[in-house]
Order: structure tokens, then C-alpha cells, then sequence
């Protein structure tokens, strides 16, 4: 994942999939070693084994090399960034790829994720709403999307809140490769995301870069976001 530092708003959506892995995650603040996509070359970081927590690495302009940028394979414009996060994990799953990619497709179920606030002491839902759109219009609400649409591989929009930012965001999510082995998903918002009362549109910032790779060895998937 990368992005403009003034769009940490939206950094909640980063941690939908790694939650899927059921522990906490071990957060590395910096590292000097660059950040690696699974393109065609190993990940870093790398998946930890199956009951480890999940890894986490957090860059920044400080600790980024400045000629760093996203591989050729993200389809990401080249353009200087400031922080990228990094997660990786693994979680068991027995289903066969149309059962994930419908697991993926019921934004609805978005809902029932929560997370431990650390400012309120307290377990809060991390969404106040999700719905699936036709379309990029926030009002053109639908039913969650069939493993189908996900596999086709078009553009797909859904709404979204987090609880602290309080606004609603149509997000827009596409899969770039569906395989047996493999599922690559790709989502940005296509809202302004509104941060320190400036309303701030994608194409200005850079908006949210989301990259979720998942790799399957048996009855395993490994998770890159």
C-alpha cells in the first residue's frame, strides 16, 4: 500500500484482509531493507509461519529511499511517496477460489470487523456502514458482488465509512489476477477523502494505493497488502 501522507485517514481499509488472520500484528516502525510487492520476486516482508502473528513494516520519507517507487506490475503512476505500510500473514481455508472471492464480494459482512481503540480502551466496530454500489454513485446501493463479478475482473464500487473518519467514501475494487493459486486485488478510493478539514480528491494526493496478494499452497493462503 502506498500513499500521501495527508490521506492517513483512510488507513483503516488497509487492515480488512490481514485481520482475516485472526492474531495481532507484529509491527516493525522502520526497516531499512525497501519494501518488496510480490511481483515475480520474493515478498518482503515475508509471510510469517501459520500460527506467528502477522508481519507489519511501516516506511516513511525518513526511511524510504527517494528513488523508491512502486514496481511496473501495480499499474501505479510513478510519483514520490511518503509513507508505505506493509503486511503480510497467512490463514488456513479449505474452499476453492470462487468460495474466497465470494467471501471478498460481501461487503456487507465489513460490518461486523472491529478492533481494539487504543485512545478509547474499548472494542469498536471499524465500519458504520458498507454497501456494495452500482457504480460509483453513492446512492446506487446494491447487493454484496458474486465471486463472478469479482473474477470478471471489471470495476466494482462500495461505500464505506470508518468510525473516525466519519464520512462517507466510495471505494473503488478490481481484481487484477484470479487463479487457482493466486488472487490479486487491487482497490483505491474514489471519493475526496477530507483530512484536516481540506477536502483532498485522489487525483490531487494520490489517494489510497491498495494491493492485496494472496497465494495459495494447499489449504493456505498467504496475504500481501
Amino acid at each position: 500500500m502506498n500513499m500521501n501522507r495527508k490521506s492517513l485517514a483512510g488507513l483503516p481499509f488497509a487492515v480488512v484482509l490481514p485481520l482475516l488472520v485472526g492474531a495481532p500484528a507484529s509491527v516493525a516502525a522502520t526497516d531499512p531493507a525497501p519494501p518488496r510487492l510480490p511481483c515475480g520476486v520474493e515478498s518482503y516482508p515475508a509471510p510469517p509461519a501459520l500460527d506467528a502473528p502477522p508481519s507489519a513494516v511501516l516506511w516513511t520519507g525518513a526511511t524510504l529511499d527517494d528513488d523508491w517507487r512502486p514496481p511496473a506490475c501495480t499499474g501505479w503512476q510513478p510519483a514520490p511517496t511518503t509513507v508505505v505500510v506493509a503486511l503480510a500473514g497467512h490463514f488456513a481455508n479449505i474452499g476453492d477460489v470462487d468460495g474466497m472471492l465470494a467471501h471478498i464480494g460481501k461487503i456487507s459482512a465489513l460490518g461486523e470487523v472491529r478492533y481494539w481503540s487504543v485512545t478509547d480502551k474499548q472494542w469498536d466496530v471499524l465500519f458504520t456502514q458498507a454497501a456494495s454500489l452500482d457504480g460509483p454513485n453513492p446512492s446506487a446501493l446494491r447487493g454484496d458482488f458474486s465471486s463472478t463479478e469479482i473474477h470478471n475482473g471489471g470495476d466494482l464500487y462500495f461505500l464505506s465509512a470508518d468510525n473516525r473518519l466519519q464520512k462517507d467514501v466510495v471505494n473503488r475494487l478490481r481484481a487484477k489476477e484470479v487463479g487457482p493459486e493466486r488472487i490479486v486485488l487491487e482497490m483505491t478510493n474514489v471519493s475526496p477523502l477530507r483530512w484536516l478539514g481540506i477536502d483532498e480528491a485522489r487525483e490531487l494526493v494520490g489517494g489510497n494505493n491498495l494491493r492485496h496478494a494472496l497465494d495459495r499452497a494447499d489449504a493456505l493462503f498467504s496475504v500481501m497488502t
